[in-house]
């Protein structure tokens, strides 16, 4: 669990490993949201969500009602639901990590990067790939920033730029709550398909 102005930080991605124990379905790193914690960093290293040994889904990090939260150059493999989560936490920023093999389950709003009612954030730098199990054709996101609170509270004044997408759909946003975001020179690369009857 994450406090406030404390930074994760490994020895590089591949050399240090958080590998989520069989079972355990947990989310691997968050922080408390009643803390309202402000300028949590996690950075230079890999989470495993140990995806095919999990019995619900998890996310590899979840920022909940956070200040100025950052993921930086992580990498993120194996993970049951979403890499990284971000909810109610303004001023987040999600840069240069790799994403694969995210959203195993076939969850809905799967995704290497989801965010929820929170605004001023960047996304930037990423390079996302097979997101989703197999088969999946709908919920398995590149990047997504549909309100999944009720009321809807909405992601805005945000930038998504730079980013390479493949293997998996691309951008979802709900364009009624993600108002006044930049997107620039992302690359998405996909075949899938969005069946008629499946438009979230």
């Amino acid at each position: 669990v994450m406090k406030a102005n404390v930074t994760l930080q490994g020895d590089g991605e591949g050399r240090t490993v958080l590998l989520l124990g069989d079972a355990a379905n947990v989310t691997v790193i968050q922080n408390v949201a009643a803390d309202a914690p402000a300028d949590i960093v996690v950075s230079n290293l890999t989470i495993d969500g140990n995806g095919t040994n999990q019995t619900s889904t998890v996310d590899g990090i979840s920022f909940s009602s956070a200040v100025r939260p950052v993921a930086r150059n992580v990498t993120f493999q194996n993970i049951s639901r979403r890499g990284v989560f971000v909810e109610k936490s303004d001023y987040a920023r999600v840069t240069g990590n790799r994403f694969t093999n995210i959203g195993t389950s076939n969850s809905l709003n799967s995704a290497a990067v989801w965010f929820s009612g929170s605004s001023y954030f960047f996304i930037d730098h990423n390079l996302i790939t097979t997101v989703g199990g197999p088969g999946d054709t709908v919920f398995g996101f590149g990047i997504g920033t549909f309100p999944i609170t009720s009321p809807p509270a909405p992601s805005q004044y945000g930038h998504i730029e730079n980013n390479t997408i493949t293997g998996t759909l691309g951008i979802a946003i709900a364009a009624s709550s993600s108002q006044h975001t930049v997107f620039a020179n992302n690359v998405i690369r996909s075949e899938h398909r969005i069946p008629q009857d499946r438009f979230i």
